[in-house]
């Protein structure tokens, strides 16, 4: 596939049946990605004040993300569990856990592990 950008920014392929995959972006005041497709399949996201990445929608299934005070991510919730994020002194990631309990309803809560 042969291509170049025109003057107003869109990809201008010189044949169209030779695509193989087709992106599509959508962004927000902040410069946020909102949206990103790939063949036809949307993923939206969300974010907070802080411009923290809040969810991840893909086909009906929402990934959650957590933050503390300093801004790190501390837990991300899927589907399948919840990741937990641990920092040191240094504001580092020092530790990730997968780790989830099921609450009535099919929700999850967040829990706390300590070392």
């Amino acid at each position: 596939m042969l291509g170049r950008f025109s003057s107003t920014g869109e990809l201008q392929v010189d044949d169209e049946e030779a695509v193989e995959y087709a992106f599509e972006y959508d962004y927000d005041g902040a410069h946020n990605r909102t949206l990103n497709a790939v063949d036809g399949v949307p993923t939206y996201y969300t974010y907070n004040a802080a411009n923290e990445l809040l969810t991840e929608t893909t086909e009906g299934e929402t990934i959650y993300y957590h933050y503390d005070g300093a801004g790190n991510t501390v837990a991300k919730q899927e589907v399948s569990g919840t990741t937990y994020y641990r920092y040191n002194t240094e504001n580092l990631m020092t530790v990730d856990r997968k780790r989830s309990r099921r609450l009535r309803g099919g929700r999850e809560q967040l829990l706390r592990i300590r070392r």
